[in-house]
């Protein structure tokens, strides 16, 4: 073989206990559009599989044979693996005859049986190597760690579109209906339920008395007391009191300020933002763990643009996380990237045990459920052995076993918005998308008027309070 291989094992923390599956994924190079000598930063094959070239990979145009990937000497492709274990790799590559055959690597040159987060790393032993073809064989051990859809702007593969129009409702209580419009043609959906957990995590920094921002002001001699207050688990770098906000960074160093830990699998990150007047208007929001996307672009750091001398909501997804992570929001650049941050929200979604079923048809029904669970689904389209993206998860609340669907000023206190508890009970509340707003016990509970889901011994109501 002109190929070796090295294996590094990485971590891997599993959301899912699920029956483990073969799989088989095949990339033709001489297939892609690729552009001459194009260079290549990686491209995902599919969900659970990514490659990338190193140290002087790119792909040439050569002669009768068409395209291939031309691995010069020094230089090697690096096979990731994700939410799947590797059970062998093999390519189609060009031999010392220049004439094309199949060459398997030798696999004890790398531990196939080591599940999760693991990497291959092929090296050309000689002036340069070129493969048309690779296959690899996998085995699936958790469905739902995957790549993220938008892992690399230079990826030239055009991968199938997941599902449209999903929708999923209750027709009894110990059971959930999926459905979707096809969209394109297809073999099969793999269709995903997971038991799903939420939490809000709201910061509105409301004990700081400073000046700025939230008082129209955006600049000068302002915003700069030290003692800074938030929620327990904030931590803050080169950051100052504003008025019920914070301010980040001086004229010449940038602040940030990062999260609590979050127990999450993905979250929805929502906040307000403004820039210093005259100072960057774009500030960097980062995770320690899984991925952000915010218009359009996908990675653990994203750019953020902001107002100057404004508030403006901003909202940024996290997804991929497989335990926890901590959010970071930061100035980019040293110097002129002070700005001002207040009411960050963290709605925040945790998976557990997760149903995977293949099916032909445009729907599926997930039976002998918990009532009072709140569950997630997504599905996605498999076609020639190639498997879309998934859809987003939308959740699914518990059955109502009981509804109010109004609360009148004979029920209500004086602001016609509360419930009430008189028992003390544990109560849940979640909004109509699933997500908790809170837990308490407390005999009055004070909310905006609206819908809401209350989960308690008493089951889940639907409760509409009116102002």
């Amino acid at each position: 073989s002109v190929l070796c291989g090295l294996m590094c094992i990485l971590l891997r923390m599993s959301i899912a206990d699920v029956s483990a599956q073969a799989r088989t994924a095949a990339f033709d190079f001489a297939s892609q559009d690729f552009q001459n000598a194009q260079v290549i930063d990686s491209i995902r094959i599919d969900q659970h599989l990514l490659i990338s070239l190193h140290d002087g990979s790119r792909v040439a145009r050569y002669y009768t044979d068409g395209r291939a990937l031309r691995i010069y000497s020094n230089g090697y492709l690096r096979v990731r693996i994700r939410g799947a274990e590797f059970d062998s790799i093999k390519f189609y590559f060009q031999n010392a005859n220049y004439t094309f055959a199949e060459d398997t690597p030798n696999p004890a040159l790398w531990d196939p049986d080591k599940a999760g987060y693991s990497r291959v790393d092929f090296h050309c032993r000689r002036n340069q190597c070129r493969i048309r073809s690779m296959e690899v064989y996998y085995t699936i051990s958790n469905p739902a760690d995957t790549f993220p859809p938008i892992y690399s702007e230079s990826s030239p593969v055009q991968s199938l579109t997941p599902p449209r129009q999903l929708q999923a409702d209750r027709p009894s209580s110990t059971a959930i209906q999926v459905r979707w419009d096809a969209g394109q043609a297809s073999d099969a959906y793999v269709v995903h339920c997971a038991e799903l957990d939420t939490a809000r995590i709201v910061e509105t920094f409301a004990f700081n008395t400073g000046t700025g921002g939230n008082d129209g002001l955006w600049n000068g001699s302002i915003a700069s007391k030290r003692d800074v207050f938030t929620d327990l688990g904030w931590t803050c770098m080169t950051v100052y009191g504003a008025d019920n906000c914070l301010r980040l960074g001086t004229s010449t160093s940038a602040g940030r300020i990062t999260s609590p830990r979050i127990q999450a699998n993905e979250a929805e990150i929502r906040f307000q933002a403004g820039a210093w007047t005259g100072d960057s208007d774009s500030i960097t929001v980062s995770t320690d763990h899984g991925y952000l996307t915010y218009n359009g672009r996908t990675s653990d750091s994203v750019s953020v643009d902001i107002t100057p001398s404004a508030f403006a909501v901003r909202q940024v997804a996290l997804r991929g996380v497989t335990d926890t992570a901590h959010i970071t929001f930061a100035g980019r650049q040293g110097n002129k990237s002070r700005f001002f941050i207040d009411n960050i929200e963290l709605r925040t979604r945790r998976f557990g045990a997760l149903q995977e079923v293949q099916t032909a048809a445009t729907d599926y029904t997930f039976d002998n459920l918990n009532p009072g669970q709140l569950y997630a689904v997504r599905v996605s389209t498999m076609r020639d052995g190639r498997q879309s993206d998934f859809t987003e998860w939308i959740p699914v609340p518990p059955a109502v076993q009981s509804s109010i669907q109004l609360m009148y000023a004979t029920t209500l206190t004086a602001d016609h918005n509360r419930i009430l508890n008189p028992e003390g009970v544990q109560v849940y509340l979640y909004d109509m998308q699933g997500y908790m707003l809170l837990q308490t016990q407390q005999t009055v509970i004070s909310m905006p008027p609206g819908a809401y889901l209350v989960r308690s011994v008493y089951g889940v109501q639907k409760m509409l309070l009116m102002p």
